[in-house]
């Protein structure tokens, strides 16, 4: 008895510790590094959705939505199997992006970002905005 006590108190602290991983949970750090996906995008003020459809087209096609992770001082956005860093500047309650490669013909060399509880909304450019929710 003493021993399934112990493997089901070892399985349990396992188990809350994936779920605080799994939640976008960073521990008191910056909220800016939870991990996070893609919920949404406007472009030219067309809005749209990545719930749904390809929340599932995502899992089925192994096309990966854009996801969002940072460790505070730099980000990786990645998006199509392609990723794209840079670093980060906090400027009060605003994330300054800057993009390591802003050299193509449709580069950003620099976004902004705000979170508001689990939304993270980066302004890409000043047509494109997408909205992020933590995993």
């Amino acid at each position: 008895m003493k021993i399934t006590k112990k493997i089901l108190s070892v399985f349990l602290a396992v188990f809350i510790a994936i779920n605080f991983c799994a939640c976008g949970y960073n521990a008191g750090g910056d909220p800016i590094t939870a991990r996070w996906k893609v919920v949404s995008s406007t472009l030219n003020n067309t809005t749209t959705s990545f719930t749904g459809f390809w929340g599932v087209w995502d899992k089925v096609s192994g096309i990966k939505i854009p996801e969002f992770t940072s460790d505070g001082n730099t980000f990786t956005f990645s998006m199509s199997g392609k990723d794209h860093t840079g670093h980060i500047v906090k400027n009060g309650d605003v994330y300054e992006l800057y993009w390591d490669n802003a050299n193509g013909p449709h580069a950003v060399s620099m976004s902004t970002a705000t979170i508001d509880g689990d939304i993270l909304t980066i302004q890409m450019t000043d047509d494109l905005t997408m909205i992020f929710k933590t995993k």
